[in-house]
């Protein structure tokens, strides 16, 4: 299978990484390159099994798109120490004749993981309604930053055997700046992966926006967006984000929103136990009884499958524009299971 650009960039940092990845050669399987970036960043993560029979994991890539995991093949461990320690760890890796090691310490505790070898474990899930609202105002459109993000992060990480054609068209988004979390943070912009030119448009993506405004039936809004490619700039990507709030353009946040739920779709849902499917199915469903009349969308917030995660409880959000104006402005409710209304 072809590798991932992120893994091509990692081996022409061979030098670098090799700091913390001592033996790493250019002949190494693409999982060491990933290790030695997680060590590098200072991003190792290890989780034990769940249950008997269950492999070690190291975190590699968490979204509501894809959980992948580098697994250690034939792992034994050795040592003291709790390996759900929440303080700081220090990680480093040795060889051990034919197999290799992770010595994990703090303090006086000192774990040792010996292992034979690495593959990547990739579980792709459908994302296609899935919303969070971590920060206030232009909902729709953070979500259609947030969005255009973790599918850049799983075609940039995983490589294309992992993205549809549509997907593929869709991480374009990620390099608009007139789109991107420049206006429209999803998050607080500490943990944003950010691009090293955010003012410049990324090959691609000017033409990719102004498609999807003539399938939104806004043919002035695309051709606005392909001069603002000719001429793209900070103020230019200003005056067109502002563009993007105006209620007259709300079909263009929708109509994206809808192909990323139509490429989130082609994916399985994430295999929870019964009891939180049936308790996400509950807020899934009062929050699109409570739209019906008043044009709003649902989206659902989960925790992840394979790590904990804040979110412990499944809910919905309901997202209705507010009265008219000539700004998008929208009420945010949320509702869970345990809820009466």
């Amino acid at each position: 299978m072809e590798e991932s650009s992120f893994v091509r960039q990692c081996r022409e940092r061979i030098d670098e990484l090799k700091e913390v990845l001592p033996g790493l050669s250019k002949e190494s399987p693409g999982e060491f390159f990933l290790l030695a970036e997680l060590l590098a960043r200072d991003l190792f993560e290890l989780l034990p099994p769940k249950e008997e029979g269950d492999p070690w994991r190291i975190t590699y890539l968490m979204s509501d798109a894809a959980e992948c995991f580098l697994i250690p093949e034939d792992p034994v461990l050795t040592g003291s120490g709790d390996l759900a320690w929440e303080e700081e760890m220090d990680v480093s890796f040795t060889r051990a004749g034919t197999r290799f090691a992770l010595v994990l310490r703090q303090g006086e505790q000192v774990a040792t993981l010996f292992f034979s070898g690495l593959f990547l474990e990739v579980s792709c899930y459908d994302y296609g309604d899935i919303g969070h609202f971590w920060l206030p105002g232009d909902e729709l459109l953070r979500l259609v930053q947030f969005k255009a993000e973790i599918v850049d992060d799983k075609l940039c990480y995983l490589g294309e055997a992992y993205c549809t054609e549509l997907e593929k068209k869709l991480a374009l988004l990620y390099g608009f700046p007139p789109l991107s979390y420049l206006f429209f943070p999803a998050a607080p912009r500490k943990y944003l992966r950010q691009r090293e030119h955010p003012f410049v448009p990324a090959p691609g993506a000017v033409q990719a926006a102004a498609d999807f405004a003539r399938e939104a039936g806004e043919e002035a809004l695309a051709k606005r967006i392909l001069r603002y490619g000719a001429h793209p700039g900070r103020l230019s990507a200003r005056l067109l984000a502002e563009s993007f709030r105006s209620r007259s353009h709300l079909s263009f946040p929708k109509t994206l929103l809808a192909r990323f739920a139509e490429a989130g779709h082609a994916y399985p849902a994430r295999p929870f136990p019964e009891k939180t499917k049936a308790a996400l199915e509950t807020c899934r469903r009062k929050a699109l009884e409570a739209g019906k009349a008043q044009q709003g969308l649902a989206f659902v917030e989960v925790p992840y499958l394979a790590a904990q995660d804040e979110i412990t409880v499944p809910r919905a959000a309901l997202v209705v524009p507010k009265a008219k104006g000539l700004r998008s402005a929208f009420r945010v409710t949320w509702f869970d299971a345990e809820d009466k209304t």
